[in-house]
């Protein structure tokens, strides 16, 4: 299993790709934050995401478990940055909305 060390690694090695929603191809929506969303349903179908908390008027914190963020692949970290989600400071998912 991955440390989430090594998974804050990854969302910093592919901060670059944050927004940059455009160069995901064939996206299953035109909205990033809802494409986060599926692939987040797909990696964890049993876990019916929560919102745990809106700190200001641009995105939400998600509640997964540090041990399922760590279950995360490389490619699936590039595919989130790129839908606009990141790992904050407090090891949570955190996604811009609208």
């Amino acid at each position: 299993m991955t440390d989430i060390d090594e998974i804050e690694k990854l969302f910093e090695k592919h901060e670059k790709e944050n927004k940059n929603f455009e160069r995901i191809e064939n996206p299953p929506s035109n909205h990033p934050d809802l494409c986060a969303f599926l692939l987040l349903d797909k990696l964890f179908p049993a876990k019916q995401g929560k919102i745990i908390s809106s700190n200001d008027n641009y995105g939400i914190c998600l509640s997964f478990s540090p041990e399922e963020i760590t279950t995360i692949s490389e490619e699936d970290v590039v595919y989130l940055n790129r839908c606009g989600v990141f790992l904050n400071s407090e090891q949570c998912l955190y996604c811009f909305v609208g």
